[in-house]
């Protein structure tokens, strides 16, 4: 999926992250793509330390994308039953995202992820109103934590560092770190979907992966990979 138009400024106004304590989801398959060797981990690496000396709720292992996933999180499907908890609420978000469109979403800040889903209380607001009502999460939040085990995700963005491919791109790589692991890797504009993300690089061993940059040229030049996004291939 392209989020097309220019993005409209919208207020996330959910509760902050949080960690997502939950058991790794099965290694995928290796990659016949090249490693990279840049500042991703490689897969089964801790992504946050020993749990003697992380916090209860950091992830260690098994958050590995691949087409359609990130870890146990797949497209087309609901959330996980490890994540439908009693503080699933607190990580809702309702937002504007590219030219206006309503989302509704999780959020987590241990690994970074935007969880987006098909549909949700917010989203059938705005589409009941035909008017761009403010984004108040606190309206729909328990509404949207009760759904969450029957809506399927729709989008996974991944925000920061930790998950990977089996290539170990992710988050903070490179758009040469890309090229050397996936051959035919093309990068080209987009509009913006969350602010400051208006160039892609994907490859069509990874269908439905993008490697958002702030801008192509910045990608050309060494900027790091700010974000991914898993979607339903040919969207």
């Amino acid at each position: 999926m392209r989020w097309p138009g220019v993005l409209v400024a919208g207020v996330m106004v959910a509760c902050g992250g949080g960690s997502l304590d939950r058991a790794p989801a099965s290694a995928p398959k290796p990659s016949s793509a090249a490693p990279i060797a840049g500042p991703p981990p490689a897969p089964g690496a801790p992504l946050a330390g020993s749990a003697a000396s992380t916090p209860r709720g950091a992830v260690t292992t098994g958050w590995r994308i691949a087409v359609g996933q990130v870890g146990a999180i797949k497209l087309g499907s609901p959330l996980p039953a490890n994540l439908l908890d009693d503080d699933l609420a607190k990580h809702y978000v309702a937002r504007y995202i590219a030219d206006g469109q309503p989302v509704d979403a999780f959020s987590y800040d241990r690994p970074a992820l935007l969880i987006i889903l098909a549909s949700g209380p917010f989203g059938t607001r705005v589409e009941a109103t035909h008017e761009r009502i403010p984004p108040r999460s606190e309206v729909s939040r328990a509404e949207a934590a009760e759904l969450a085990n029957e809506v399927p995700v729709k989008t996974i963005m991944v925000r920061g560092s930790g998950p990977a491919t089996d290539s170990g791109a992710g988050v903070g790589s490179t758009l040469v770190d890309l090229q050397r692991a996936y051959g035919d890797l093309k990068l080209s504009a987009l509009p913006e979907t969350l602010g400051g993300d208006t160039c892609r690089a994907h490859s069509k061993s990874l269908p439905g992966i993008q490697f958002m940059f702030s801008t192509c040229s910045r990608a050309k030049t060494g900027a790091p990979v700010i974000r991914i996004d898993v979607m339903p291939p040919g969207e």
